[in-house]
């Protein structure tokens, strides 16, 4: 369990959280994969980690990638955060699971550190969210596997579907 500290507070009410928990898990009986070494590979650690919040890299940056994210999901996470817990605990070519994929940091966090992303997201929007911010990073379009369309295609033939319901029988 890793402790996210943030440069300022986010939204909320009495007491405005400043941090986020970070869970960090093994798949099977193998020991913990440790990239750092104490030290000895000039990267140090503890379960405290400091990053600023994704509004304050919008902020100071004015990056407009991170502003249109934040624009469509309400709690978007540095995608370097998530590229030093996975450089911290994987190899290249692994699998790295995000059962909350949100708004897409882990996959481009994988993909910029040459591992591959199982995630999950339940809501179609976050989904279309996370794919599209992918496909900004890396310049690719996304293939749906079972149908062979890209990802604009699949959202082009899902609205003629929805296009096609609301006609009314005559």
């Amino acid at each position: 369990l890793c402790v996210w500290v943030k440069d300022r507070p986010g939204m909320g009410t009495f007491y405005r959280s400043q941090h986020e928990l970070v869970f960090v898990f093994k798949n099977g009986s193998e020991r913990h994969r440790n990239h750092f070494g104490l030290g000895e590979h000039g990267r140090t650690r503890s379960n405290v980690w400091h990053f600023p919040s994704a509004r304050s890299l919008e902020a100071s940056e004015g990056d407009p990638e991170t502003r249109e994210a934040l624009r469509l999901h309400p709690t978007i996470k540095p995608v370097r955060l998530i590229e030093e817990a996975i450089i911290d605990c994987s190899r290249r070519g692994e699998i790295v699971l995000d059962p909350f994929l949100g708004s897409g940091s882990t996959l481009i966090a994988c993909e910029k550190t040459g591992r591959a992303c199982a995630g999950i997201e339940l809501a179609p929007r976050y989904v279309d969210v996370a794919v599209t911010r992918w496909q900004r990073w890396t310049g690719k379009d996304a293939v749906h596997e079972p149908t062979g369309l890209t990802h604009a295609q699949l959202a082009e033939s899902r609205r003629a579907e929805i296009q096609a319901k609301e006609v009314p029988n005559g």
